[in-house]
């Protein structure tokens, strides 16, 4: 067992990691591996930037896994705290034509496998004034932001998923402006961006709280932009044959909003949800409680389609 430290001491944070990745692009967690990745951020601004020349791509990662495989069979804990004066901040950005910007905060990115008798618990504290920004600009740009999710083809099978966000008094920004951009926001989600979906063959808990003064905002601007926010939902593919229940609670004076401006500009909205070709084989809960909260879905423009689900189970048809 190896163990990897990351960050200084200095910003109160650390990680472990049990097993190194196996192969090019595979982080492996076995069955008999231990994995616990902690990042405490507090008073302090982390910033990873990458620009100017097209095709640039910034990666930022905190107390997560991000690979071509991401296999967990043993135990995974990732927890990333933040907190903090107004001007704390954790900012991504990737700039120019066809620019990536991916932030990861307690997630896992890739070919994600969650197998018999593994427990993933993943949770993130946004508190106390905190930013969290994720930004891509320029044509055909892509800003995805991740907190306690799995993005991509996600397996969770026979074992434990545990995803919980809280957010107090802080922002969550995610935006990509120019044409053809595509922002993705999830919070305590699985999104199946690989087209291959996600299965859900175990338990899943998904949990997100916004407590007073919380803002979560996502968006687009420009032709053929597309905007999707998830709040403790299943994106793409979704099929649950064990429990899965999908909490999501506002309260006092938050603000929440996914908006596309732009001529065939397409949002989404999903909190509590799953989207596109559901198919629920084993009990399914889907709770939102909302006080005091703005809650807003906007697509803008000629040809623009706007959608926003709340507790929902969402196959459109023809495909969003």
């Amino acid at each position: 067992m190896k163990s990897l430290a990351l960050f200084a001491l200095s910003t109160i944070a650390t990680a472990a990691m049990a097993v190194q990745p196996t192969s090019p692009g595979t982080v492996s967690i076995g069955a008999t591996g231990s994995s616990t990745q902690t990042s405490s951020i507090s008073n302090t601004t982390v910033s990873n930037l990458a620009s100017a020349v097209p095709g640039t791509a910034a990666h930022q990662n905190l107390a997560s896994n991000h690979g071509g495989n991401v296999i967990i069979n043993g135990s995974s804990t990732q927890e990333v705290n933040a907190s903090g004066p107004a001007a704390n901040a954790i900012k991504n950005t990737a700039a120019g034509s066809g620019a990536y910007a991916l932030q990861d905060l307690s997630s896992n990115a890739g070919n994600v496998s969650i197998g018999t008798g593994a427990v993933s618990k993943q949770l993130t504290n946004v508190l106390d004034g905190t930013t969290l920004d994720n930004h891509a600009t320029g044509d055909a740009s892509n800003a995805f932001q991740n907190l306690s999710s799995n993005n991509g083809n996600v397996n969770v099978n026979a074992g434990t998923s545990d995803q919980k966000t809280t957010l107090n008094a802080s922002v969550v920004k995610n935006d990509a402006q120019a044409n053809g951009t595509t922002a993705i926001q999830n919070l305590s989600s699985n999104y199946g961006g690989t087209g291959a979906g996600v299965l859900l063959n175990a338990n899943s808990t998904q949990t997100t709280t916004f407590n007073p003064g919380t803002d979560a905002l996502n968006t687009t601007s420009g032709i053929n932009s597309f905007a999707v926010q998830n709040f403790a939902s299943n994106y793409l593919d979704v099929t649950v044959n064990a429990a899965s229940i999908q909490t999501v609670t506002a309260t006092g004076n938050t603000d929440f909003s996914n908006t596309a401006f732009g001529l065939n500009s397409k949002a989404a909205q999903n909190i509590s949800s799953n989207f596109d070709n559901v198919t629920i084989g084993g009990p399914s809960t889907q709770t939102a409680f909302f006080s005091g909260a703005l809650v807003t879905n906007e697509a803008n423009g000629t040809n623009s389609r706007a959608v926003q689900n709340i507790s929902s189970n969402y196959a459109p048809s023809p495909a969003f």
